[in-house]
């Protein structure tokens, strides 16, 4: 019992940093993409869905997250298994 929430709580540090990344890397941006983004973290979606929405970009046009949140940054997106 104790490992599978502990098992929890290390998914939700990871998906927790990954949300915090992308609000760094977003903070100057203007596109329409990354506004989408920034509301959805303020208003506080669940990370599982922003991660889930930001892969479906990705497969959409990965150069524009590119350059938007960084290669490293989207590659890590890329490769997360929710």
């Amino acid at each position: 019992m104790l490992q599978s929430k502990l098992f929890d709580f290390n998914k939700y540090l990871e998906q927790f940093d990954i949300i915090v990344s992308i609000s760094c890397q977003l903070v100057d941006k203007k596109e329409f993409a990354a506004e989408c983004l920034k509301i959805a973290i303020k208003d506080n979606q669940p990370n599982n869905v922003i991660i889930k929405t930001v892969k479906d970009m990705i497969a959409d046009n990965e150069a524009v997250i590119v350059a938007m949140l960084g290669q490293k940054l989207t590659d890590k997106i890329k490769s997360y298994v929710l």
